[in-house]
């Protein structure tokens, strides 16, 4: 898992990772959400919105009481306000002003507004505070797994760029399948999923939205299985035209239902040719040391994109990543493409020898400079590359990328997702697209 108010901030908003049934589910009619009779219960999910700190605030704007974990031993209470926990010895201590508690366990923080805050913001469902696997104190919101989605789903696909609502309902499929798959992923740290790209980020109540919250209402409990099980249900911003197979993009076995596919079916959009002809004849082409231009879905700004180094800017960014001074980099050698066209594995020949990299690390190797002079991550490993050319003479160690794609590129890719919403295909023929031969079932 991915997991844009201008384009930049479409590619924030996108974000952008199995258990199997509790009980028995029922076939998804389509296209429209399930009936009334629910197979199983809905879960409660637990984010570390507050991964690691030394101390943490938490209460409520309305009335709220703090108890102690599991004794139910009331530790403070208040309204509109916040106590501040922090460690002491091996139990935690609470302040609300200048009446401090001892608790022997984790903190409980309820309110009768439904809604607590934690570090200041607010969220539904419950509060806790507790240690972590690393001996600091994480932030915990406690809710029920549709209203958690309610702060996920704006935060994965902007609602007021995409208000497309297939492509919302799709969102919301992809994120309540990820979610219930990887219940107890953290448990190490007191919960189950981080509230970041590390998992889904997730924005709280302040992430709210009504497009997106009617799209969570209208698909309720369903989520999409692959030969009984809940799928991996990765996504990602921008596939370039194509995504990708999982193998192309992480160090594991193939999976049957992720593989490459057209972002749009192919009589909808149009073809896809990955090659550096076809990606420099494109009819645009985003130049990333250019501030960014105005959103418009119609020129998608990761779609066809252009990076370019100096030789000494490749020189710093190689050294970096081989952790010496290399000198020029001579080549940079593909050495290995993935059926969509993603590099794989490739290898710096440089003054100092040569170094490999493979997969996610080449993104981090390729860190590019954009308009502001500060280094980013290359967007996705689908391009080609070619030396710079001056005065009709290579230079060295200057080389120039002609890419596409943000993200990793595996599963449902949203701006495709979004594409296919517009030209009239329904959530459940957006999903079976881009995750094959799965199946939609309500799990509650």
């Amino acid at each position: 898992m991915p997991r844009f108010p201008g384009w930049i901030l479409f590619a924030l908003a996108l974000g952008a990772l199995g258990c199997s049934a509790r009980g028995p589910v029922a076939p998804l009619p389509e296209p429209n959400p399930p009936g009334p009779t629910l197979p199983d219960v809905e879960p409660n999910v637990r984010i570390g919105v507050v991964e690691s700190a030394d101390s943490v605030m938490v209460g409520s704007s309305g009335a709220f009481i703090a108890t102690e974990r599991p004794t139910s031993r009331v530790l403070a209470s208040g309204s509109n306000g916040a106590v501040v926990v922090t460690r002491s010895g091996s139990g935690y201590q609470v302040r609300l002003g200048a009446t401090v508690a001892q608790s022997s366990g984790p903190v409980h923080v309820t309110s009768t507004s439904g809604t607590v805050t934690i570090a200041g913001q607010p969220y539904r469902g419950s509060a806790e505070v507790r240690v972590n696997s690393e001996g600091k104190l994480a932030g915990i919101n406690e809710l029920p797994m549709e209203q958690y989605l309610y702060g996920v789903v704006p935060r994965e696909l902007g609602p007021d760029a995409f208000p497309e609502v297939e492509a919302q309902k799709v969102q919301a499929i992809a994120a309540r399948t990820y979610a219930i798959a990887y219940l107890g992923r953290r448990a190490s740290d007191g919960y189950d999923l981080r509230a970041t790209v590390a998992d889904q980020v997730y924005g709280g109540r302040s992430a709210e939205h009504p497009v997106s919250t009617a799209a969570v209402d209208g698909t309720r409990g369903i989520v999409a299985r692959y030969g009984g099980s809940l799928i991996l249900a990765r996504y990602s911003s921008t596939s370039g035209g194509h995504t990708a197979d999982n193998e192309e993009s992480f160090a594991e076995n193939p999976i049957p239902y992720m593989r490459g596919v057209p972002d749009m079916p192919a009589t909808d959009g149009r073809p896809y040719v990955a090659s550096l002809d076809a990606f420099k004849s494109s009819p645009y082409i985003t130049d990333f040391r250019q501030p960014a231009a105005p959103f418009n879905l119609d020129r998608p700004r990761y779609h066809r994109w252009m990076v370019e180094w100096s030789p000494a800017e490749l020189t710093s960014m190689i050294s970096t990543f081989a952790g010496r001074d290399v000198g020029l980099v001579r080549e940079i050698k593909v050495l290995q493409r993935g059926p969509s066209g993603r590099v794989i594995s490739l290898e710096f020949v440089t003054d100092a020898g040569s170094f490999p990299a493979s997969m996610g690390v080449i993104r981090s190797a390729l860190k590019y400079v954009n308009s502001t002079g500060g280094f980013v991550n290359l967007p996705s490993t689908l391009f080609f590359i070619e030396p710079v050319v001056r005065d009709g003479a290579a230079v060295p160690g200057s080389f120039r990328v002609y890419g596409g794609g943000f993200g990793h590129g595996t599963g449902m890719a949203q701006v495709g997702a979004v594409l296919m919403a517009k030209a009239g295909k329904t959530y459940a023929e957006i999903l079976r697209h881009f995750y094959t031969g799965i199946d939609l079932v309500r799990r509650y």
